[in-house]
């Protein structure tokens, strides 16, 4: 009973948080906020979001490889 009760507590958090990081990221704004943070913590300054989209797929790439 204590095991079926730990699982259930789990996948309600695990729902809520999947369904919060979905309407974080679906926000208009995310990559803005995302890239204008980033530019401050590395750069302490803007970069494009062009810039950060075409750096993160070849990230995402090299990973994969």
């Amino acid at each position: 009973m204590t095991v079926a009760a730990i699982v259930l507590v789990m996948n309600v958090v695990t729902l809520i948080y999947s369904l919060w990081f979905i309407i974080k990221v679906a926000s208009p704004d995310f990559f803005s906020k995302t890239v204008k943070h980033l530019s401050q913590l590395e750069r302490e300054g803007d970069v494009e979001v062009k810039e950060y989209l075409v750096a993160f797929i070849e990230m995402e790439k090299a990973l994969r490889t």
